[in-house]
């Protein structure tokens, strides 16, 4: 596997995280900006491709069949629509548990076309991923929308991990979209830990510093914005590898972006391993980290 980028700190690769995470090396910290969904609302995802970590998926009873007998209790519990008319199917159950659709269809019904339901599915994907690698007690911090943020913590805990906080990015820079939605000055972050048995791992909140869940930084300057809809400041993410991360650990970000998660990484002299899809979004990234000259401290 050719990294797209490599340096003291930071490696980056080009490519679907889902296909990619599997074959990195175990990391302790797991901080990442995945795409929000905002734009899907109310759209469908479409299939979904079997890869290694489907395979993962499965391993673990779930599945991802289009057959409501098989599908994860989550999804039974949502009626489904019919293959043939696509209308929601409220009709009898049969002996085989389908249901039949009024016009008649048997045996053609696939489960929720909601765009909601699927983000949360497409979630797990990653988030199984992410365990697999993780060590025991690492935690990850996921940011979200205010209103995609439920799927979010969801999927993060149906896939094996720990809820542990929230963590509120108070920016101060909303924009106010019209009657129906308050002015959004903050955006939200799930802090979730993979559950370890030896006792006192993966604590490292300094507690001496009676630190708060709420971080205020500003969001970067238009002198300082790349062509990315989501950039974060580094130093909002400088605070929470001091937080959650280890000294000199490795941290992964799976949608690496603009860099931002290396950018922070070599500043708290941590190695990054960043995944992100887009070349567009590597060459930036990688732009970003040659201009940051560094002695890696060991």
């Amino acid at each position: 596997m050719k990294p797209y980028y490599k340096d003291g700190w930071v490696t980056i690769y080009h490519g679907d995280s889902r296909e990619i995470m599997p074959q990195v090396p175990a990391v302790d910290m797991v901080l990442t900006d995945p795409p929000y969904a905002i734009q899907f609302m109310g759209d469908s995802y479409g299939e979904l491709a079997e890869g290694p970590v489907e395979k993962s998926w499965k391993s673990r009873g779930l599945t991802m069949t289009s057959n409501p007998s098989t599908t994860p209790s989550l999804y039974k519990k949502i009626n489904p629509r019919c293959g043939t008319c696509g209308r929601t199917v409220n009709g009898r159950n049969t002996e085989k548990g389908y249901k039949v659709c009024e016009c008649g269809a048997n045996n053609l019904v696939v489960w929720p076309n909601s765009s909601m339901v699927r983000l949360h599915h497409w979630h797990m994907l990653w988030e199984i991923a992410c365990f697999d690698i993780l060590k025991q007690g690492g935690h990850i911090v996921a940011f979200a929308s205010t209103r995609t943020f439920g799927r979010l913590a969801c999927s993060l805990e149906d896939s094996g991990f720990e809820i542990r906080d929230m963590i509120v990015w108070q920016h101060g820079d909303g924009v106010w979209r019209n009657n129906q939605t308050l002015r959004t000055v903050y955006e939200p972050a799930v802090v979730a830990r993979k559950p370890c048995r030896i006792s006192g791992m993966g604590n490292n909140i300094d507690t001496n510093k009676r630190q708060e869940n709420i971080i205020r930084v500003k969001k970067p300057s238009p002198a300082g914005r790349l062509d990315h809809p989501t950039q974060k400041p580094i130093g909002l993410f400088q605070e929470l590898l001091s937080i959650y991360g280890t000294p000199g650990g490795i941290i992964l970000d799976p949608f690496f972006g603009s860099g931002t998660t290396g950018i922070a990484c070599k500043l708290q002299n941590q190695i990054c391993i960043g995944i992100e899809k887009k070349e567009k979004y590597c060459e930036i990234a990688a732009n970003r980290c040659r201009q940051m000259v560094m002695e890696l401290k060991i």
